[in-house]
């Protein structure tokens, strides 16, 4: 991750194959870091998917904007006095997976949502103390709690309560198939809940550079094939979900070929078989 900035993004992006839609919501935040790859093999696995854009406008239409969420990572360390020392706020994206009714106990909704592990990751040999928040499309913010994550799948769940009834998106049934149209929401370089649409190009497994700060096996250790896609991306697009036509979480986004000077690139995305692995791996936490 990288520190905050607040700088809008002017420069038209360049249009790739397939359309590209990029939403731009009333202001900037800051951004958190993908990153670059070197190498990968192919697994092209594959069926084709027409395009009809009617789909787009669901996206607003149906509430599927209001489930995705930008996901904020505040670490700092006092002095003997209580001043802060040393602060950094990192940021990422996110998508609610579940939402759970209020209670007598708790009379608020509880609410899941999915990112990266290395979005939430602790830098306990840099700082003492870390904070987590969420903050929706509209500017509501919201504390936050880590509940699970794993280096493993570059997957974790935060929790958060509300009053406001947000919508949840639900899974694909099985990962996406080469040629698929596919969507990405995020919050790139601090442009919140940025639109991307792309398609699937194949399945490939991704090898970390040592550049990127991140090849810590405690941070990420993904070893299985990952989705290749044409969907832009860009710092901070770390934890944005991965929809099909029919709004359905079919992965979520991990990694860019992000280079020195790039702007908006394709992206990686975990599959949703091993989100649904992750969740039943950490079920308990959710309980």
């Amino acid at each position: 991750n990288i520190n905050m900035n607040n700088k809008f993004i002017k420069k038209l992006l360049k249009i790739t194959s397939l359309a590209l839609v990029i939403i731009t919501a009333f202001m900037a935040v800051s951004c958190s870091a993908l990153f670059s790859i070197i190498d990968g093999s192919d697994d092209d696995n594959s069926t084709s998917n027409s395009l009809d854009v009617s789909f787009i406008n669901e996206i607003y239409t149906k509430n599927v904007i209001e489930s995705n969420f930008t996901v904020y990572l505040n670490s700092y360390s006092l002095s003997a006095l209580g001043n802060k020392t040393k602060e950094e706020t990192t940021q990422g994206s996110g998508v609610v997976f579940r939402r759970d009714e209020p209670t007598l106990v708790n009379d608020k909704y509880t609410y899941y949502l999915l990112t990266n592990n290395h979005v939430v990751y602790k830098k306990l040999g840099e700082y003492q103390y870390f904070d987590y928040s969420v903050r929706d499309c509209y500017g509501k913010t919201y504390v936050a709690s880590l509940v699970a994550h794993d280096a493993d799948y570059d997957l974790a769940i935060v929790k958060f309560y509300s009053d406001k009834k947000y919508n949840k998106l639900s899974f694909a049934t099985s990962n996406p198939k080469k040629s698929d149209i596919v969507i990405s929401i995020g919050q790139p370089n601090g442009i919140i809940n940025t639109v991307t649409l792309g398609k699937v190009e194949k399945y490939m497994v991704v090898t970390i550079p040592e550049s990127s700060g991140l090849i810590d096996t405690n941070i990420i250790n993904v070893s299985f094939n990952v989705i290749r896609h044409t969907c832009l991306l860009n710092h901070g697009s770390s934890g944005g979900v991965l929809i099909n036509v029919n709004h359905k979480i079919v992965g979520l986004n991990f990694a860019a070929d992000l280079q020195e000077g790039d702007e908006f690139v394709p992206g990686y995305a975990i599959p949703v078989e091993k989100i649904k692995e992750f969740i039943q791996n950490y079920q308990g936490s959710l309980e």
